[in-house]
């Protein structure tokens, strides 16, 4: 928690402490508010979207369902689901741990989708397929979880793991999530991958045995006892391994290193006696094996040693393969300039999915090995997001992954299904660094890097209509300026730029631009006094404007109609970060590196300054030794400051500084670096370091639901019924988006409803499916802290 002090002045902006990476060792999980009542700004659990925007930029792992519905390939940022026909984007499921996702497995009956971490804080999670909800998760023997796998009649799952204290090989209950008995693997200091035998009757683990040697074992499912065992020779570690569909043969990954990345063997081997039928060399390390669902084929990824450059590193080419036993013949697949991870088979078996890193997912020919279709990532790493003005849309942009030539992108999203609308490739060559709506019209600024041209940056604005998916014009900054920042005032006539130009006699230096719009007329440019300006933010009558220099403590206040300077501020803080201005006009707040009050060791802390904007005096000062501070915002009446850090949101007040509340979390245990509010003020849009985007309440937001009742309550399985909710109020500008939740799989709805602006009602469809049983499920809306529920009855 932050930990209030006294504002203290004049103290050196020097020893500037450089912002820890601690995003990656953190796993969050959403917990309970334990935060005071403060008037109507109750606080209570605090319920985010069970999903990301965004997609996974560098997928490691894939696998394809048996009814080829669904395609899921996974990374760091989360797990995407595509549709296995079209590869479009279906649903992007969160992880709740900051470690890459080690396994994906669907179900041989396409119902359940299984997620493993590696890590001891999240094993397992079992997915249901028709709706993408949560269904449970567990962790095996609270160890490391590496791999899993499916029973073929899909009501068990194989979880292999290990850690320097022991292994686990656990077979759990899919339907109940007990577990229903453990194997034998006392060969083992840990497992990396297993496999079920087509009959059920025996399950492959391997790993790296207590002599430090690769070995694979089969192990009967039946009495739990090791069937037979193989050792690798000469190889210390088997990262990966497949069966045949008939049992028949086992393909491998075998390393001679203790090491992802060190020379290995593709290896096919006889299932009766381990004898080596094929074999296939990566000099730089295997990534994954499989069969071809009809048994004809093997195939094995890797790194061939040859290296090229791609964006400036050195990176080592695929050399992925295709073996055919029949002949034994290999083919080498063609296309991939990156390693490929992970190998799935269509259903039919006519094609197959790779995982390809930075070049996106690869559809395959079987036969050939030839690359059909690519299917690169939307995205890179997205740097900045804002709402439409209707609320149930959000522009975002970031940078692109591949080395694309065409720009960086603008992306458009559906804020009530997650879906991407729409991709347009801007000129912002070196990323999109900040992005802003007009309010009025939904007009879309965004600032980057147009151009370099002999050596000098060309700074950029550029308007888009997002509707139509064309860019309008370029607003141009200085020709030597780089545009950090953008934003509008709320009625729309003026846009703002601010950014950091540089000149051979004074340096760096700050300037920023105003326009009238929507014509784009430059009233004029402010040279300001800082030696740049890395973010600005306006008042919502465009009265006044906001501005600080980057690693520096001063801030500066603007008239941007007038052009007069206002006041300078200089603050407690050695190096400012982020800079949040309430819509009044009245506060401002900066996040970043202060004066360490608590520690003589360490000169400075992570610091939050919340001042009166109008006598530029300290409301409140707050020094946290732990946690950096990611983003700021204020709520659109200005009453509260939200701040964002690298574990919890929390809310002051922006009158007095008093915290008045704090949860922890995030989308996908992620740290945020942007939040944007949605016009009404009830939701989150939080850009996350690694580049997902996920949406989040508002804790200090609560449109009250004077009721919810369902059109039909009672019902035979199969057939639709209809969800009303009512407010009691009318929702306000850009509208109200409601949660809408079922507590069983036999419901469906829609996730998300849109009250329009000045209504006070909607209504939403209930889809439900056919029961064994009479079924009670009962339907919750609302914001977490306003939510109302309704039961209804599914007979057989």
């Amino acid at each position: 928690m932050l930990r209030k002090e006294h504002a203290i002045s004049n103290r050196s902006a020097s020893n500037a402490l450089v912002r820890p990476l601690l995003w990656r060792l953190l796993a969050l999980v959403l917990l309970v508010l334990t935060a005071q009542v403060k008037s109507d700004c109750a606080y209570g659990q605090t319920v985010l979207p069970d999903r990301l925007l965004y997609n996974p930029v560098f997928p490691d792992v894939i696998a394809a369902s048996a009814d080829g519905r669904y395609i899921a390939v996974g990374d760091f940022t989360g797990v995407q689901i595509l549709d296995g026909t079209t590869y479009g984007l279906v649903k992007c499921l969160p992880i709740p741990d900051p470690y890459l996702v080690c396994g994906i497995a669907f179900s041989p009956d396409s119902k359940t989708i299984a997620l493993c971490f590696g890590s001891y804080l999240n094993g397992v999670e079992l997915w249901d397929t028709a709706s993408f909800t949560l269904r449970r998760k567990f962790n095996p023997a609270s160890t490391a979880v590496n791999s899993i796998a499916f029973s073929p009649n899909s009501k068990f799952l194989v979880a292999g793991g290990g850690s320097y204290s022991g292994t686990a090989l656990t077979v759990w209950n899919v339907a109940t999530g007990d577990l229903a008995h453990t194997l034998d693997s006392p060969n083992f200091q840990a497992i990396y991958s297993v496999a079920y035998a087509s009959n059920g009757s025996f399950v492959a683990a391997a790993g790296i045995n207590l002599s430090n040697s690769g070995e694979i074992d089969l192990i009967s499912t039946l009495s739990g006892r090791v069937v037979r065992s193989f050792t690798a020779p000469g190889e210390s570690c088997v990262f990966h391994v497949a069966l045949s569909p008939d049992g028949s043969m086992l393909a491998a990954d075998e390393s001679s290193q203790f090491a992802p990345g060190s020379a290995s063997q593709f290896v096919v081997r006889d299932a009766s006696t381990g004898v080596a039928l094929y074999q296939w060399p990566f000099a730089l390390g295997g990534n994954g094996v499989a069969f071809s669902l009809d048994g004809s084929t093997a195939y094995g990824s890797g790194n061939g040693g040859t290296i090229q450059t791609l964006h400036g590193i050195q990176q080592p080419v695929d050399s992925s393969v295709a073996i055919s036993l029949k002949t034994g013949v290999p083919t080498v697949l063609t296309g991939p300039t990156s390693y490929v991870a992970g190998f799935a088979c269509s259903p039919g078996g006519k094609r197959i999915y790779l995982a390809a890193g930075s070049a996106g997912m690869m559809v395959c020919d079987a036969k050939t090995g030839a690359i059909a279709t690519t299917i690169a990532t939307y995205l890179d790493h997205s740097k900045c997001t804002a709402f439409m003005p209707d609320g149930a849309h959000i522009a975002s942009g970031g940078t692109y992954t591949l080395d694309r030539n065409n720009g960086s992108p603008l992306v458009l999203w559906d804020v009530a299904t997650g879906a991407l609308l729409d991709s347009m490739d801007t000129f912002a060559v070196n990323g999109v660094m900040s992005v802003a709506t007009d309010p009025t019209d939904g007009t879309v600024a965004i600032s980057g890097t147009a151009a370099v041209q002999g050596g000098t940056v060309v700074g950029d604005v550029e308007i888009w209509n997002p509707s139509t998916s064309k860019y309008l014009k370029s607003l141009d900054m200085p020709v030597d300026t780089t545009v950090n920042a953008v934003c509008f005032n709320r009625g729309g006539s003026l846009l703002a730029a601010g950014g950091t130009g540089w000149n051979s006699n004074n340096g760096s230096y700050g300037v920023i631009s105003i326009w009238q719009m929507p014509l784009g007329a430059l009233i004029r440019q402010l040279n300001t006094g800082l030696q740049g300006v890395a973010q600005i933010a306006m008042s919502s009558d465009g009265k006044v404007l906001f501005a600080y220099e980057p690693k520096g403590s001063r801030l500066e206040v603007w008239n941007p109609s007038s052009g007069k300077l206002i006041r300078r501020i200089q603050t407690n803080l050695h190096w400012i970060d982020t800079l949040a201005a309430s819509p009044d006009g009245k506060f401002v707040a900066v996040g970043g590196f202060g004066p360490n009050l608590t520690s003589s060791y360490l000169p400075d802390a992570n610091y939050l300054e919340i001042r009166n904007a109008e006598t530029g005096t300290t409301i409140a000062s707050y020094t946290n030794l732990t946690f950096n501070l990611g983003c700021l915002v204020f709520t659109p009446d200005s009453s509260a400051l939200l701040v964002g850090t690298e574990i919890s949101y929390d809310a002051y007040d922006s009158k007095t500084g008093i915290a008045i509340g704090s949860f922890t979390g995030g989308v996908g245990g992620r740290w945020p670096q942007w939040i944007a509010l949605s016009p009404a003020g009830n939701l989150l849009c939080l850009t996350m370091i690694g580049g997902s985007i996920g949406l989040a309440w508002n804790p200090v937001y609560d449109p009250k639901i004077r009721s919810f009742s369902i059109t039909v309550n009672s019902l035979m399985g199969g057939r639709s019924t209809s969800g009303s909710i009512m407010l009691k109020s009318p929702a306000p500008p850009g509208g109200c988006l409601i949660l809408v939740k079922s507590n069983d799989i036999h419901a469906t709805t829609p996730g998300y409803v849109l009250v329009p602006a000045g209504a006070a009602s909607a209504q939403f469809g209930i889809a439900t499916s056919s029961v064994g049983a009479k079924t009670s499920v009962t339907i919750t809306v609302g914001p977490p802290r306003s939510s109302a529920s309704a039961s209804m009855t599914l007979h057989p």
